[in-house]
């Protein structure tokens, strides 16, 4: 257990099943601010960082999900994925996305480098709802989770 200090990044990742077995699945990172907002040269250094690697993480959403299509097969999915910067590759998310249901299920999308060892392939299809993942972080102090719960549409993600 941490007690949050100010500066300190908060995540959230909700997997919530509610009425019905219906199933949400988002992520968000907050930061928490200094008391009285008075910050130091150092804070303000580490706050840019975590800003960055705020910018980093919703880069990796929005391309993971405009590229997105039904139609499209796991593997052309994994290959096409937005490419993870290689100093934040040893620290990424198990998966680019997942299916939703009762809980998070079929299919499980690998990012490109675990595509070998874990990746299947399959289609995805209308109808669909996926989470599409992502978290950043270069070392262990800091690091940014997001995620979107989305439904596959004619065109493609839907949020």
């Amino acid at each position: 257990t941490k007690v949050i200090d100010g500066g300190d990044l908060i995540a959230l990742d909700s997997d919530c099943t509610g009425p019905f077995g219906y199933f949400i699945d988002i992520s968000r990172t907050w930061h928490c601010p200094r008391d009285g907002g008075v910050y130091s040269e150092d804070d303000k250094a580490k706050f840019r960082k975590q800003q960055d690697l705020h910018k980093y993480a919703l880069e990796q959403l929005s391309y993971n999900m405009d590229m997105v299509k039904p139609g499209m097969t796991l593997r052309e999915i994994s290959e096409k994925a937005w490419k993870i910067p290689d100093k934040f590759l040893a620290r990424r998310y198990a998966l680019m996305a997942h299916g939703n249901g009762i809980n998070g299920e079929y299919p499980y999308i690998y990012h490109s480098e675990d595509w070998p060892t874990s990746g299947y392939d399959g289609v995805l299809e209308e109808g669909m709802t996926i989470s599409f993942e992502s978290f950043i972080a270069q070392d262990d102090e800091d690091g940014v989770k997001c995620e979107e719960h989305c439904v596959i549409g004619p065109e493609g993600v839907e949020n």
